[in-house]
């Protein structure tokens, strides 16, 4: 009976040692990181989980290999069994130490290894700050007023000034490059309903094929050969030959480029802005 009593008592002493030990959930865990790991405040977790990581093991040294038992010594009239049995152990323990020391001697040249990268990054970053520093300095120095640059709040005020402006002139460049864009399109289809006159159709296929028979194979048969600059400007076209049709193209669209005109002379979209402001004004 009196063992009975003694059972039921120590469960509930259990439970509330173990309910007492648990973290609170109105603070994070230890390793808590947002969005990295952890728990956050108000956020229990999991059962069966500890509220914050154990502690990583302590690297194994020969310090911590074990000694030899005594069952593995064995008399000098032993089996053969029991000698072959004892030589493994022996390996095995060989083994086992010259792998630990192994990696005491990579540990050690890690942690140098980190030292030497942490030290030369601190070097890095003190001498970025002093170059900074020096560099903002000599930019003081250099202003045509004089002034010392602003801090605080004359600093936010100018930082301001500064995003404004950059945000107008941002906002400048996408229009001007809308319109310039716009221009070209327009330049496009003007110069697509000039070419509509040329485009052959039904109607006019018969006085298409006479047209090429009587003058197209003519101006193809023609060749001029041009001098040293055109030769090299036109060093990836027909090797420095230009063909009488070409010559012909070339002359008309200087002549447009001259006089504001698109395919042979029609109204381009220079004379149209021209005419249309003229207008308006």
């Amino acid at each position: 009976m009196l063992r009975q009593i003694t059972r039921n008592l120590s469960r509930p002493t259990g439970y509330i040692r173990t309910f007492s030990s648990a973290r609170s959930i109105e603070d994070p865990s230890v390793n808590y990181r947002p969005g990295k790991e952890g728990f956050a405040p108000g956020m229990p977790h999991p059962p069966g989980t500890t509220s914050s990581p154990h502690p990583p093991p302590e690297p194994r040294t020969t310090d911590s290999l074990p000694e030899m038992s005594k069952k593995h010594q064995i008399k000098a009239n032993g089996t053969p069994e029991q000698k072959y049995k004892l030589e493994m152990t022996k390996l095995r323990h060989t083994y086992q130490r010259e792998y630990l020391e192994e990696q005491s001697v990579e540990r050690v040249e890690t942690q140098r290894q980190r030292k030497g990268s942490l030290r030369r990054l601190q070097e890095r970053q003190a001498k970025d700050r002093l170059e900074n520093e020096r560099r903002i300095a000599f930019e003081r120095l250099m202003q045509p007023n004089g002034e010392i640059a602003a801090s605080g709040p004359d600093r936010q005020a100018q930082v301001a000034e500064f995003v404004k402006a950059r945000k107008i002139k941002r906002q400048a460049n996408y229009q001007q490059a809308e319109a310039r864009a716009s221009e070209k399109r327009l330049d496009a289809m003007i110069q697509l309903y000039h070419s509509a006159d040329n485009f052959v159709t039904i109607e006019n296929l018969d006085a298409k094929v006479n047209e090429f028979y009587e003058t197209g194979l003519t101006l193809q048969s023609k060749v001029y050969l041009s001098d040293v600059q055109d030769m090299v400007a036109d060093v990836m076209e027909n090797g420095g030959q230009v063909s009488y049709a070409n010559l012909l193209k070339r002359e008309q669209e200087l002549k447009d480029a001259l006089d504001g005109t698109v395919s042979g002379g029609k109204i381009g979209y220079e004379s149209v802005k021209a005419k249309v402001d003229s207008t308006s004004v």
